[in-house]
């Protein structure tokens, strides 16, 4: 158990220097809400998975991280809704990779 909370430590530090360095990513608040969610702790996870979500609310790694918590705190509703969430945006995605294989398809025809 302290092997794991000082390996947890060690990456929430890499994190913390990530989101000084990289301001306005969300992806250094993300990973550190996957590591209290990790430690249990809901609401410090909670609060760096809504800030993730408010950075970028169209990464469904965030919604998916954002359904566990809510899962884990017995938000039933909640999580689901951000799983649904989830499929939603990987389906937009692979709209949007089609399309942009199609495209890439025709121009590699027209040369």
């Amino acid at each position: 158990v302290i092997v794991q909370q000082e390996e947890s430590e060690q990456a929430l530090q890499m994190y913390r220097t990530a989101a000084r360095l990289f301001q306005g990513s969300h992806l250094p608040l993300l990973f550190m809400g996957i590591e209290y969610l990790k430690t249990n702790n809901l609401n410090l996870s909670a609060n760096f998975l809504i800030a993730s979500r408010k950075l970028c609310n169209h990464d469904p790694l965030v919604h998916n991280e954002l359904g566990v918590m809510a899962y884990r705190d017995g938000n039933l509703d909640d999580a689901v809704g951000h799983f649904l969430k989830v499929l939603s945006l990987y389906r937009i995605a692979r709209r949007r990779e089609q399309r942009r294989a199609m495209r890439s398809g025709r121009k590699q025809q027209q040369e």
